[in-house]
């Protein structure tokens, strides 16, 4: 890492997994979803760019959430050139700006 600056170098190998997880997900499938090496998630991790939802120092475990969330993040740092910190917040803020328009479409009236 470069003095002052709080930079991630990453590997990313895209790659298309279509799993739903139902509990925790640890740091080898968050990676394998995401497309990125488990030192990455690892040095995401370290950087708190993204916090465990639980689990051990040495084998955390993630929400189910997590996977869509870092590879949309993956996604925005890679094709925008965002830093992760960025393509992190950016990728929470869109989805719960879904959230919340899901949430709207059940109150509207049909028609």
């Amino acid at each position: 890492m470069s003095e002052g600056r709080n930079e991630v170098r990453t590997e990313v190998r895209l790659r298309r997994v279509a799993v739903r997880a139902e509990g925790p997900v640890g740091v080898e499938r968050l990676a394998a979803e995401c497309g990125l090496t488990e030192t990455a998630v690892r040095r995401l991790v370290a950087a708190g760019l993204i916090e465990p939802a639980g689990g051990a120092p040495d084998a955390p475990a993630f929400a189910p959430d997590a996977p869509a969330l870092l590879a949309r993040a993956v996604r925005l740092q890679r094709d925008l050139a965002l830093g992760w910190a960025g393509a992190l917040m950016a990728s929470e803020l869109l989805a719960r700006i879904e959230e919340l328009e899901e949430r709207l479409r059940r109150y509207e009236p049909p028609g």
